[in-house]
C-alpha cells in the first residue's frame, strides 16, 4: 500500500497529495450520533521540541457513519495535562463505491468532500482531464491515471490549538499518525489478493483498485484568529 506524495498542480490547485495542514475543531461544534462510537482507539505519547518541552498524549480512532455508509471518520485528539490542545479530522471514502453517483454522494457530507469532489474529480470520481493533460493547468505533469483509482484519504482539518505548541512538529506527527492509521485500515479491506484476477481481471487491476491516495486542502484558520484581528488595525490583522 502506498501514498503517493508531494503530488500538486502549479495552476493554482487548492489541493496537493499528503501535504500538512491547520484548521479548526470540528467535532465538539456539531456533535452527533454517528460519532460516539469510537473504534480501533489506539494512544500515543508525543514529547513537543525545543528548550521546554513537553510530553502529550494524542488519542486515534475512528467511527462510522449512518448516513454515509461508504466513509469512515478518522480523529485525532491531542491533550496535555487533561487540556485539548490539538484535534484533527479526516474522511476515508471508499470511492468504488460510490462511483456511479460520486458528485451527489461527495457534497452531502462536508464542505471539503464537496469542495475536492467538484474542483478535482468528474461526477464518476476520475480525475479532471485538465489536471493530467491540459499544457498549462495539469502543473509540472505528476497527476496521472493511477489517480483515478483506490480509496480516497482526505484530510480535512488539522488544529493545534494552543499557541505556544505551534512550529513543533506536533501538527505533522498528527498527520503521520493518520495517515499511517488509514493505510492499515485500508490493508484489513484490501485482502490478501487470492482471486484478484477472478474479482479484477488482473492483479494490476487489484492493486489499483486498493492504492490510497491522501489529499488536503490547505487553508486559512480563519475562527482561530476571528477574534485576535478585532479592534486591529490593517496592518496588524494581516500580521496576524
Amino acid at each position: 500500500m502506498d501514498f503517493e506524495d508531494d503530488r500538486s498542480t502549479d495552476d493554482g490547485s487548492e489541493y496537493n497529495v499528503l501535504d500538512d495542514t491547520e484548521e479548526e475543531e470540528w467535532w465538539r461544534e456539531d456533535e452527533s450520533e454517528d460519532l460516539d462510537y469510537e473504534q480501533d482507539i489506539e494512544d500515543y505519547e508525543y514529547t513537543t521540541s525545543g528548550d521546554t518541552s513537553r510530553t502529550l498524549k494524542i488519542r486515534l480512532f475512528w467511527t462510522d457513519d449512518d448516513e454515509f455508509k461508504w466513509m469512515k471518520n478518522f480523529v485525532a485528539e491531542c491533550t496535555c495535562d487533561g487540556v485539548a490542545v490539538a484535534t484533527a479530522l479526516a474522511r476515508y471514502i471508499d470511492r468504488e463505491g460510490i462511483r456511479p453517483e460520486f458528485w451527489e454522494q461527495m457534497e452531502e457530507p462536508s464542505e471539503e468532500t464537496c469542495g475536492v469532489a467538484f474542483y478535482v474529480f468528474d461526477r464518476y470520481g476520475t480525475v479532471k482531464p485538465k489536471y493530467k493533460e491540459h499544457p498549462v493547468q495539469r502543473g509540472t505533469g505528476v497527476w496521472g491515471n493511477e489517480l483515478d483509482h483506490g480509496p480516497l484519504f482526505l484530510i480535512e482539518k488539522v488544529h493545534v490549538i494552543a499557541l505556544e505548541l505551534r512550529r513543533k512538529g506536533l501538527g505533522q506527527k498528527i498527520v503521520s499518525l493518520l495517515l499511517n492509521k488509514a493505510r492499515l485500515f485500508c490493508l484489513g479491506k484490501k485482502g490478501d489478493g487470492e482471486d484478484a484476477d477472478l474479482i479484477y481481471g488482473s492483479n494490476e487491476a487489484f492493486k489499483r483498485v486498493w492504492t490510497l491516495y491522501a489529499l488536503v486542502s490547505p487553508g486559512i484558520l480563519t475562527a482561530d484568529t476571528e477574534s485576535r484581528v478585532v479592534g486591529k488595525s490593517a496592518e496588524e490583522r494581516l500580521m496576524i
